[in-house]
């Protein structure tokens, strides 16, 4: 293959990945906040999608461009969207007076989950320094103030991508009402209910492991894998959030930082949690060698 020839085929596969691994993140985030059989069917089918298109890429790479295999990657595509759809509240069936309330509401209740998340966290770092030391303590108090972090940063993007919105529809209804521009424009005011609902579940269900984790009943890597996941809810919502933004706005740009935040303080969470199990490892090897060692004499 000529150099250029081989460029571009490696921005296509690139970009081909970026945009496929960025459906399937989404759409496990809205499956989250789906009922549990739909949730399952759309997760499934997001896991199929992923596998379709690294058999494609393997195949590819091996210089075996079937068309079947490309099919097939279209096909369980097809199939992954169909299922998200199907999930999506159906504004049609909202009366327009409705919708504006049913935004907010579902927004102040994933503002109401964070800040409930956020408390919980605070009352259960300072019951384990009162019932902790050593190892134990600093363990627990790396991974509930990385927990805090992360949560205060999910505020932030929270509210910053309320003001987008208001920003969005104030200059994009014109002499139409809110309700009539939510109405309208159906399809993002979905994305933003899905959004926040998968935001919602996500502290509730960091706040749920957290806890567990500190009480000895859970494993680190549901942490890892709970931070992952808020973090592709928080992207929903950015995505959802800035796609009828203005690309000037001041507000899409604060949504950004606001954004880039949650990433670091998710990427802290996963190192506490990481840490946490190489000391808590470190520690239990000390016992079993102390053991050994005595058991020896």
């Amino acid at each position: 293959m000529k150099p250029l020839a081989m460029e571009i085929a490696v921005s296509l596969a690139t970009g081909f990945s970026y945009h496929l691994s960025e459906c399937i993140v989404q759409g496990f985030a809205t499956s989250h906040a789906a009922q549990i059989e739909p949730g399952e069917e759309l997760a499934n089918e997001c896991r199929l999608a992923g596998k379709a298109g690294i058999t494609w890429l393997q195949n590819l790479k091996n210089g075996n461009n079937s068309k079947s295999d490309r099919e097939e990657v279209e096909a369980s595509i097809q199939r992954l969207i169909k299922h998200g759809d199907g999930l999506l509240p159906k504004m049609e069936d909202v009366k327009a007076e409705e919708i504006g309330d049913l935004l907010e509401n579902e927004m102040a209740g994933m503002t109401q989950a964070i800040e409930a998340a956020a408390a919980k966290i605070q009352d259960m770092l300072h019951k384990t320094r009162e019932d902790n030391t050593g190892v134990d303590l600093e363990v627990n108090e790396n991974i509930l103030g990385s927990c805090t972090d992360l949560m205060k940063a999910i505020k932030v993007l929270v509210e910053k991508s309320r003001d987008l919105q208001r920003e969005i529809v104030v200059s994009g209804r014109g002499t139409t009402s809110v309700a009539d521009f939510y109405k309208k424009n159906h399809r993002w005011t979905e994305g933003l209910l899905s959004a926040a609902k998968a935001v919602g579940w996500g502290a509730t269900t960091l706040l749920d492991t957290a806890d567990r984790v500190v009480r000895g009943q859970g494993k680190f890597e549901e942490i890892m894998a709970c931070a992952h996941e808020i973090a592709a809810s928080t992207a929903q919502l950015v995505v959802s959030s800035k796609v009828k933004a203005d690309r000037g706005s001041q507000l899409l740009k604060e949504l950004g930082a606001a954004s880039k935040e949650v990433n670091q303080a998710t990427g802290n969470v996963v190192a506490s949690a990481k840490a946490a199990a190489e000391v808590v490892e470190d520690q239990l090897m000390s016992i079993h060698q102390t053991l050994v060692a005595s058991n020896s004499r």
